[in-house]
């Protein structure tokens, strides 16, 4: 019976990322545009009816890319009509017409980025990703190109020949487990971590500098056994990334000089963050609690005690700190002064 339970979820969740192209979204402005140091977006999200399972819920995160980085919105959570939650419920027979408006603070590398959204569906203790979809151009930002008091200035060029890039990807695990799962090795971002170094490996103006990798542990458990979680994922996700970059034949890109590692037990700095950009109700409660306990032990009883959100937190929150980050470090080297000429 717990296998056809099982199998059920993951049919439902797998139907709503292949149909996952039914949903409809209609971005304002077309093209995003920066106003007053500020890039907002209001999204119209038709969602049709017969997709949205009932005991489905769908993390949706609109995200900007640009070169070099990403930046996310704050994430929308949508619930099925079967449900129990506070979420925004979407009916399965009339499916939901949803306004959607967010704003993130503008950075200077923005100016050439897409705007995508990431959908995360959960159904029981099933999860699972689907597909980024490009939802439009950014940005426009005339306004930080305007001087408004224009005077002559004679001083050194800004040329850099060497600038510094990066490229992340990560790697997610189960709770209270350091064991690489399949799916985790089939999504974009690490496919497309093998393809920079790729690109890396065949441009003439790239020089590699190295990788970092960061282990986590969530900050929920003893601390023993977070030090043993993120110890065993340090050791999983190298493994596991030498792994894969043999198998695209770039294994002298990770050869030991080129590679170090970190270990942080008790991601609290990630909690924190995560929570910031979350819109889960009573977040301040949190947050106050962060701000004063310093013991974790102390932290972590404290906001179990906040029983009426601690379920959200444990769903939504601590998955994302179980993790493994990869940051391969490139530095891109400008032309010879004879070539400029």
């Amino acid at each position: 019976f717990l296998a056809i339970v099982v199998l059920s979820s993951c049919a439902g969740l797998k139907k709503m990322k292949k149909e996952a192209s039914k949903i409809k979204y209609q971005v304002n402005p077309k093209v995003l545009a920066e106003y007053a140091d500020m890039v907002d977006v209001k999204i119209k999200v038709t969602i049709p009816p017969k997709y949205f399972h009932k005991k489905a819920i769908v993390e949706a995160t609109p995200v900007l890319k640009f070169k070099g980085g990403e930046e996310a919105f704050e994430t929308k959570i949508l619930q099925g009509e079967k449900v129990q939650g506070n979420h925004t419920v979407v009916p399965f027979n009339s499916g939901k017409t949803i306004n959607y408006v967010g704003k993130i603070s503008y950075k200077n590398a923005m100016r050439i980025s897409g705007l995508y959204v990431r959908l995360k569906g959960r159904k029981g203790n099933k999860e699972v990703q689907f597909e980024s979809e490009k939802l439009a151009n950014g940005v426009f930002a005339t306004a930080t190109l305007v001087v408004n008091n224009p005077q002559t200035i004679i001083g050194k060029d800004a040329f850099q020949k060497v600038i510094s890039d990066k490229k992340e990807a990560d790697l997610f695990y189960l709770i209270n487990s350091a064991q690489v799962r399949s799916s985790e090795g089939k999504k974009d971002d690490i496919q497309a971590l093998k393809d920079y170094v790729e690109g890396v490996r065949v441009s003439e103006d790239k020089e590699y500098r190295g990788i970092e990798i960061s282990a986590y542990a969530s900050p929920d458990g003893t601390k023993k056994l977070n030090e043993k979680l993120a110890e065993n994922r340090e050791k999983t996700s190298t493994k596991f990334l030498k792994d894969e970059m043999k198998r695209a034949g770039l294994e002298n890109f990770t050869a030991r000089s080129l590679m170090k590692s970190k270990v942080t037990p008790e991601d609290w700095e990630g909690f924190q963050k995560l929570m910031k950009q979350s819109n889960i109700r009573d977040k301040d409660l949190i947050l106050r609690v962060l701000a004063m306990y310093n013991d974790p032990e102390v932290r972590e009883k404290e906001i179990r005690n906040i029983a009426s959100v601690f379920d959200e937190v444990k769903d939504v929150i601590l998955p994302k700190l179980r993790r493994a980050k990869f940051i391969v470090s490139v530095d891109i080297i400008g032309k010879e002064n004879e070539d400029l000429i």
